[in-house]
């Protein structure tokens, strides 16, 4: 697997949650991934940044199952389109509350300009972010606000078999004059360990601001807070269009933020 091929793969899946593609993926070609989360919080930063404990007893747990498909539209620009089912578990007080359903919808553009010998990369996206449930029932499962985000991102090839990925996004929730508006920065670096395996590190540092400072134990829907995320991947390539990722990933620090502990399991499948 040459460094483009790698490259291509590992983008697709970190960028898979909130469907956005990185790498050309080929006029006419298409790519689906389906993907299931797991997130867990017992604990949070307080908005000094200090560590503390829900209420003995209460926790929060999301699952998502997510479909993402990627298709080429040109040799430059890709359309890609995501479709989050969140399920959530909230114990509060002693008290067990339980919601699920679609969440929020991504609808985007990426546009490519990838160097002469494909050593470097840089990318730019757009994308819309469209609510498909109300907050109606607790735990919510989002903002429930329509958005825009914008991204941009450079990619490289620091080493033989490796790759790192620099990108930074900002977001905006226009709904409710709260917002929130977010911007974020992600700092990864790609390994390949032999022909079919390879290993990745991500970083991520993300800052939300909102007049809304309060704090909620379900930690999906705080608007006002920041946090630094390290995540490590592994994954294996079972045939030519059939890549299974596994996936896990830690709050390391923040404010007004829970501290969680989860992972993905992803399953690219390129179609003819």
């Amino acid at each position: 697997m040459n460094i483009k091929k790698i490259i291509i793969v590992f983008l697709i899946i970190v960028m898979a949650i909130p469907s956005r593609a990185d790498w050309p993926i080929g006029k006419g070609r298409t790519s689906m991934i389906l993907s299931y989360g797991f997130f867990y919080s017992s604990k949070y930063f307080d908005s000094i940044g200090r560590v503390a404990k829900f209420t003995p007893g209460d926790n929060f747990k999301s699952y998502t199952i997510g479909l993402t498909a990627l298709h080429g539209i040109t040799r430059r620009l890709d359309l890609t389109v995501g479709v989050p089912f969140i399920m959530q578990d909230l114990i509060s007080n002693g008290k067990r509350e339980t919601n699920s359903g679609i969440g929020d919808v991504s609808i985007g553009l990426a546009l490519h300009f990838p160097s002469e010998l494909h050593k470097r990369h840089l990318t730019i996206k757009a994308s819309m972010i469209i609510p498909a449930y109300e907050n109606v029932n607790t735990p919510y499962l989002g903002f429930a606000s329509k958005g825009f985000q914008g991204a941009i991102n450079y990619s490289f090839t620091p080493a033989p078999q490796a790759f790192a990925v620099i990108e930074g996004t900002y977001t905006r929730y226009v709904d409710y004059a709260d917002g929130p508006e977010q911007v974020g920065g992600t700092a990864t670096f790609g390994k390949q360990l032999n022909k079919y395996s390879m290993i990745t590190f991500s970083f991520n540092h993300q800052l939300s601001n909102s007049t809304n400072i309060n704090f909620n134990q379900n930690v999906l829907v705080n608007k006002n807070f920041t946090s630094g995320r390290l995540t490590m991947a592994y994954g294996r390539r079972l045939t030519r269009t059939i890549t299974p990722f596994i996936q896990g990933f830690y709050t390391l620090y923040g404010t007004n933020m829970g501290i969680g502990l989860g992972g993905n399991l992803f399953f690219i499948v390129k179609l003819p």
